[in-house]
């Protein structure tokens, strides 16, 4: 799906494929490409931090933890620039530039979440949930994003619901919703990613960190 782009009259967009990591690993299947972005933790310390309690949730609701979301994966989307792209439909390597751009020396807030809940059903996502009540700050800055998205490269981001972080996948039974302890996270960092569906990997397109 390539993302639509503001263009001067008279030119043609330069629609090459964005750049992709070559994994070498023939024995597993490239199922295509996710593009979005998502806050990131800025430190390796909040990288263990929430892989340590995704760990113990595993451990507390008897799940296995062949299929955990690694710490280098975690993440919470905040806009959807392409989900499910195919292997020939890359997004353009001018729609990543104009998204980076769009974004360059802007002062971005900084993002408190509070997780005060875990949802997971057979074949979907284990996930840390928030109350409503604590979303503004999440959606105050998708809004801010997706505006600059829109005026300065003339992308159609997409909305990615509410404010979660997925810490498995396909899971192998179902828990339903439970109350946890708080877990308190400030993102500090987001994102720009290109998923490389079934090979597990998040190619890292550039970040900004949220000091506002």
């Amino acid at each position: 799906m390539q993302q639509e782009q503001q263009l001067l009259e008279g030119f043609e967009a330069d629609q090459t494929p964005c750049r992709v990591d070559n994994l070498h690993r023939p024995d597993v299947r490239l199922r295509g490409f996710g593009f979005f972005l998502a806050l990131t933790p800025a430190t390796d310390a909040e990288k263990q931090f929430l892989f340590e309690h995704s760990r113990e949730l595993h451990e507390r609701f008897g799940i296995s933890p062949e299929r955990i979301q690694p710490a280098s994966r975690i993440h919470a989307t905040i806009l959807d620039l392409g989900r499910e792209l195919e292997d020939d439909d890359l997004p353009a390597q001018i729609t990543i530039d104009g998204a980076i751009a769009a974004l360059a020396h802007v002062r971005l807030p900084a993002v408190p979440i509070r997780f005060t809940h875990v949802r997971g059903f057979a074949g979907n996502a284990l996930t840390l949930r928030s109350e409503p009540a604590d979303h503004q700050p999440f959606l105050h800055l998708r809004s801010i994003v997706t505006k600059l998205l829109k005026e300065r490269a003339g992308l159609q981001p997409r909305s990615n619901g509410q404010p979660h972080i997925s810490l498995h996948y396909d899971l192998p039974q179902s828990i339903g919703e439970h109350s946890i302890e708080p877990i308190d996270w400030k993102a500090k960092r987001l994102a720009l990613i290109l998923s490389h569906v079934g090979h597990g990997h998040h190619q890292i397109l550039a970040t900004w960190d949220l000091t506002k």
